[in-house]
C-alpha cells in the first residue's frame, strides 16, 4: 500500500468516525459542513433524529479504493438494539476530502 492509499484510508476512517460521533450526539452536525456534501448532511440529520437517545458506535469499516483520490466506504454502526449499514463515497476535491452519496440503513 502506497502513501496515497494510506492517506485515503486514513481520511475515510476519520470521516466515518465523525459520522458515528454525530449520530451518537458527541459532535454537532454543523461541524461536518466542510467535509460532507449537502445531500449527505441531510441524510445524516434524518438518521440522527431517528437514532436520538441511542448510543451509536462505529463497529466496522471497509474502504475500497477506486483511484488514489476516491473510495467507496461501507460501515456498520451499532446501537445496543441493532446494527445499521451505511455507505458513502470519499473523494478528493483539490486539497479537501469530501464525503458524498451517503446512504444510511
Amino acid at each position: 500500500m502506497g502513501p496515497a492509499e494510506r492517506t485515503l484510508r486514513m481520511v475515510s476512517a476519520r470521516l466515518a468516525r465523525a459520522l458515528a460521533e454525530t449520530l451518537d450526539g458527541q459532535r454537532r452536525l454543523i461541524q461536518l459542513e466542510n467535509w460532507f456534501d449537502p445531500d449527505s448532511l441531510e441524510a445524516l440529520d434524518a438518521a440522527r433524529t431517528r437514532l436520538a437517545g441511542h448510543s451509536v458506535r462505529l463497529a466496522s469499516l471497509r474502504v475500497q479504493p477506486h483511484t488514489t483520490g476516491s473510495a467507496e466506504v461501507t460501515l456498520r454502526l451499532a446501537t445496543p438494539q441493532a446494527s445499521h449499514a451505511a455507505a458513502l463515497r470519499v473523494s478528493r476535491h483539490g486539497q479537501t476530502w469530501i464525503g458524498s452519496g451517503l446512504v444510511l440503513g
